[in-house]
């Protein structure tokens, strides 16, 4: 018998991370999202039902998909989840990968379709 490729025999190990998972424990109250627009300027929503929409959404279209990526990022991110000073995740769209910041300083990206970040993107838009 053939040994396994290195590629299979570490994905076999990995386990499946989810910069995600977890959140909903705190409730709805606890998260805000800050939004920035074309101007830079930001505007602060609660998770609200737009905002719950939108976090499902974004679970769903990322689940398992979330790899490890190389450290940056723009200087004013298009959306911050933030609950109190301490746990702030900052995402955005480059192409065709959503990309976040953990509260730990990590940098995470899960690939999406053009029409997935373009819904979120427009969704963002009417709040």
């Amino acid at each position: 018998r053939a040994a396994p490729s290195a590629a299979l025999a570490l994905a076999d190990r990995a386990p499946s991370f989810d910069p995600l998972q977890g959140l909903e424990a705190d409730g709805a109250a606890a998260w805000t999202w800050h939004v920035s627009g074309p101007s830079g300027a930001v505007g602060e929503r609660a998770h609200g039902t737009a905002q719950q929409a939108l976090w499902a959404a974004l679970r769903q279209a990322t689940q398992g998909r979330w790899q490890a990526a190389a450290p940056g990022g723009p200087a004013v991110p298009w959306l911050v989840l933030q609950s109190g000073p301490q746990r702030m995740f900052r995402f955005w769209i480059a192409g065709d990968q959503l990309h976040l910041i953990d509260p730990q300083g990590r940098v995470w990206r899960a690939a999406v379709s053009a029409g997935q970040a373009r819904d979120w993107q427009q969704a963002v838009g009417s709040w």
